[in-house]
């Protein structure tokens, strides 16, 4: 639905911004002219696209319902379908039958619209018609089938998701059994010189988690990745439950790939071909310099299509890392290795969520713009060494680079000896001759500073231009501001998207939520007694999950004043205590 919406709204839009109501040229070097028309183009577009998007997905939201899967909503997604497939054919048929001709990139993108809208009518028939199987014809095995198929995505994911919950529940009881059943010893409480101590340092339970509690593994996450979610594991024992909205433009992205693949050697053909004709059509009677300056073809070629296919590459790989880094971000937020309330991030994504619904377009148009930056990098580059006029420049300054980085190459292994030789951590071990050597490198440094840092803006500009197409990951640090201004947003958006979506995606998130509305709808559904045996056994199996509370100190502050309150009142009825004021406002004593 997502991709028949996109190629048909932009193929609509541009047709309705092409008539004569938006096609008003304003007259020559007036300003405010072409400021208001602009502007109105731009909320043209944008109330377009807003309307368009109602128009399509609210009535195709029908055959999409979560856990209602009925024959008559069915039917009226089905019938919607129809028609948001057949009417445009007819729009585009009459608008070609007035002489107003569409270019052919707007006929292949109307294709793919027609296409996948001719799909999501197939999908919506399907789905109608075991239904109505389903409900009214079939009986027996064959029912239970149909019923499988008819099953949303949301009602398959909810089940596996409780299946996750059971496994990482047991996995959690499991290694808090072996922190209990796990005999402690260490070298120095077997040496004879281990001091005594007192019986609450006996405690196997906590020197067993000071040991071996809180371990982080680091792993291969693209590859883990990967393997994890084609075998079904990250869904089934991870739990992690990818954002739909991730799908969406994952799929968009590779039709966009599978777009720039056939658009690439078209443009490459027609940058080929002006350049042969300029150079062909070159008047002649002009100076030998002249004929020099307009480069050749085949200079052309050598650079645009190696610089096609790392653009290809590049879309390639932004589009494949998606996945992965969002199952680490995800991961490390699970684990701990980002903090999450009372964090600086995590307040700003609970006061502004809604902004998670801008990642769409920005994966979209991000990727297109790095593979872009990618192929203009590349060609120009590629250029200025097969150009007759730069070649030999080029090249000298190819050597100047070389020299460099052999240089550079052998100041990393001098280093990393003396390094190894003459310190140990801060320390110097021999502080004569290591400050000799600093001295000798750091006057060396001074000759290799202007190498390093052209170095160092090349590095940053072909980063900057491969992480604009990433809204995964921030290219650049937190506290990089101007005036408090955030100059990379982008990817905290996505991070929103991530936390909005395991809020109500987390394994124990949504058991938890169960169990709350289960509470709601039966008053009889667990009791005080329960939630106070619940907080003893995790208090007894896994003490140090206490640590982990909201608001944990104020807990403990708040639980001392009750205690101290009802000593009074008992010092009170038994007649022990009689100035009540003093006693009040004492302060309760710190404990261990």
């Amino acid at each position: 639905a997502w991709l028949a919406y996109l190629s048909s709204s932009s193929v609509y839009t541009a047709i309705i911004l092409s008539t004569d109501t938006f096609s008003y040229e304003c007259p020559e070097q007036d300003l405010g002219c072409t400021f208001g028309w602009t502007i109105l183009s731009w909320l043209a577009i944008a109330l377009l696209m807003s309307a368009f998007g109602i128009i399509v997905f609210l009535p195709l939201s029908f055959g999409n319902h979560p856990t209602e899967r009925s024959p008559l909503r069915l039917l009226a997604a089905v019938f919607f379908a129809a028609c948001f497939v057949i009417a445009p054919s007819h729009v585009i048929e009459s608008i070609e039958s007035r002489d107003i001709t569409l270019d052919k990139e707007y006929k292949i993108v109307r294709f793919i619209g027609m296409a996948a809208g001719y799909a999501l009518l197939l999908y919506y028939t399907f789905q109608l018609v075991a239904s109505v199987a389903e409900n009214y014809l079939i009986t027996g095995g064959p029912k239970s089938f149909l019923s499988k198929m008819t099953q949303s995505s949301s009602e398959v994911g909810s089940s596996r998701l409780k299946y996750a919950t059971i496994h990482k529940t047991n996995r959690v009881l499991r290694n808090a059994l072996e922190m209990h059943d796990t005999p402690f010893s260490t070298a120095r409480e077997d040496s004879k010189y281990s001091a005594p101590k007192v019986m609450s340092q006996h405690d196997p339970v906590f020197q067993n988690y000071m040991i071996q509690g809180e371990r982080h593994e680091e792993i291969p996450i693209f590859l883990w990745t990967w393997k994890q979610l084609l075998s079904g594991r990250l869904f089934n024992t991870q739990g992690i439950w990818l954002p739909a909205r991730l799908w969406v433009f994952q799929a968009v992205q590779l039709v966009t790939i599978a777009f720039l693949i056939l658009l690439l050697p078209r443009i490459t053909d027609i940058m080929i071909d002006n350049v042969g004709r300029a150079k062909r059509e070159l008047p002649e009677g002009l100076p030998t310099w002249m004929y020099t300056l307009v480069p050749d073809a085949k200079d052309v070629e050598a650079a645009v299509v190696p610089a096609s296919v790392i653009s290809v590459l590049v879309c390639i790989s932004i589009h494949v890392w998606y996945i992965p880094s969002t199952v680490s971000t995800v991961l490390a937020y699970r684990s701990g290795l980002y903090k999450a309330l009372g964090s600086s991030v995590f307040e700003e994504a609970r006061a502004a969520p809604d902004a998670a619904h801008m990642n769409t377009a920005n994966a979209i148009y991000g990727m297109v713009a790095g593979s872009s930056l990618f192929f203009v990098l590349f060609a120009l580059l590629i250029f200025l060494f097969v150009w007759e006029v730069t070649a030999e420049g080029m090249m000298l300054v190819l050597a100047w680079l070389v020299g460099l980085l052999i240089t550079v190459l052998l100041k990393v292994l001098l280093t990393a000896c003396f390094r190894r030789k003459f310190y140990k951590a801060f320390y110097r071990i021999r502080p004569g001759r290591a400050n000799l050597i600093a001295l000798a490198f750091e006057c060396w440094y001074l000759g290799l500073g202007g190498g390093i840092l052209i170095n160092r803006l090349t590095q940053f500009f072909f980063a900057a231009a491969f992480w604009v197409g990433r809204i995964d990951q921030p290219f650049l640090a937190e506290n990089v501001r101007v005036v408090g201004y955030k100059f990379d947003y982008v990817p905290s958006n996505y991070v929103k998207e991530i936390l909005v979506h395991e809020a109500h995606r987390h394994p124990y998130v949504e058991r938890l939520g169960a169990m709350y509305l289960m509470r709601c709808r039966h008053e009889n559904f667990g009791s005080r007694g329960g939630s106070c045996w619940r907080q003893l056994l995790v208090l007894t199996l896994m003490p140090w999950f206490i640590k982990h509370r909201v608001d944990h100190q104020q807990r403990c502050m708040a639980s001392l004043k009750d205690q101290l309150q009802e000593t009074i009142e008992t010092s009170e009825e038994s007649g022990l205590v009689k100035d009540k004021t003093r006693i009040a406002g004492a302060e309760p004593t710190r404990t261990a």
